[in-house]
């Protein structure tokens, strides 16, 4: 069970890209390419701006970790015409690029069709060059896009099926690889999760090294679980029941909630630090009796299960493991949890593998 460091969960999941509709060009024989990523247009609920932009970053990410070097985010939207003839939006990015200066030789515009209820139908991307030749415009339907192994479902998914197109387009590499290069786009979501420094993470790293060679004869506190929007004690002491079961370590329940409260945020890991920094003042302020202590959130929402959280911490409220999982991982997606009690079942599963490597 990893602290898991990726920029955007969604680069552990592999997207194969289906096929695209007219006027796709030939991959580009420019190996290293320059590029600015436009913010990413939803037609026909438009993103907030700045969440446009994020979601331009992330694609920017996995072009980053594709191979390409010298990346730029414009700020300003490009809103493209009325119109589902991806030539006229082609026509009218094209202008806009070669009438304002850009830093780079490309620019990517992308292009989101659907609403959460209908799903995604549609995806556009556009290339062109800084003198505002499109070199690049193309659509994918809602048929090509069920044809992808993994068909985009949300905006996350569908930066990974715009990323791996451009990865063919530009002959890059596999952005999902373990060992991709990390720069400045990979700096700014660890900046912007508040992902502590490497001194710190090599201390956590040490402290797990301890409770791997330990993990036996260590003791454990479980606090009540976060389901939903509640505190859960009993799936805390199902989980309990689990850990003990599988021994993995000597586990009781406390009744104490820590009652943290933590705000929503488009950046999931974000979310999972802001959790574990106040876990960890609330440990600080209430050493446990044991080894070790645990708090888990489970984004539940009827059968529908959006992350499993898991933050551990010594006697000292020092961290020791910080783990996210979401549909985007193996063991997520193997186990498929649509109730609390699954959630618990996934946290074993990661607890065993982890103490297994």
């Amino acid at each position: 069970m990893k602290c898991r460091l990726v920029p955007i969960e969604v680069l552990t999941l592999a997207i194969a890209l289906g096929g695209t509709n007219s006027h796709a060009a030939e991959p580009s024989d420019d190996a290293k390419p320059s590029v600015t990523v436009f913010p990413i247009v939803a037609s026909p609920d438009r993103f907030p701006e700045e969440l446009a932009k994020r979601v331009g970053i992330v694609v920017a990410t996995l072009l980053e970790r594709a191979g390409v070097e010298d990346l730029e985010v414009a700020d300003t939207v490009f809103v493209p015409p009325k119109t589902d003839d991806v030539n006229r939006i082609a026509e009218a990015f094209g202008k806009q690029v070669g009438g304002k200066a850009i830093k780079t030789e490309y620019a990517v515009f992308t292009q989101f069709v659907g609403t959460p209820g209908s799903g995604v139908n549609e995806i556009r991307t556009i290339v062109a060059d800084r003198s505002g030749k499109v070199i690049l415009a193309e659509s994918a339907d809602k048929a090509q896009l069920d044809k992808a192994l993994h068909s985009p479902k949300d905006p996350m998914t569908c930066c990974v099926f715009v990323a791996r197109r451009l990865q063919e387009f530009w002959k890059l590499e596999d952005p999902l690889r373990p060992d991709a290069p990390q720069g400045k786009m990979a700096q700014f979501w660890q900046k912007d999760a508040g992902v502590p420094g490497k001194d710190e993470l090599d201390a956590i790293a040490k402290r797990a090294a301890t409770l791997k060679k330990n993990s036996k004869s260590s003791t454990c506190t479980v606090h009540p679980i976060h389901v939903g929007d509640q505190s859960d004690n009993q799936t805390a002491a199902e989980l309990v029941v689990m850990l003990n079961e599988s021994a993995l370590c000597k586990t009781q329940v406390s009744e104490t909630d820590p009652a943290l409260k933590i705000s929503g945020h488009s950046n999931e890991q974000k979310v999972l630090w802001d959790t574990a920094r106040a876990f960890r003042d609330f440990v600080r302020k209430n050493p446990p009796a044991t080894d070790y202590v645990v708090f888990a959130d489970y984004g539940l929402s009827d059968t529908q299960v959006h992350h499993v959280h898991l933050i551990v911490c010594d006697r000292a409220g020092d961290w020791v493991l910080i783990e996210m999982q979401n549909s985007h991982h193996p063991d997520f997606q193997r186990i498929d949890p649509k109730s609390a009690v699954d959630c618990s079942r996934l946290v074993v599963a990661r607890l065993k593998a982890w103490l297994s490597e």
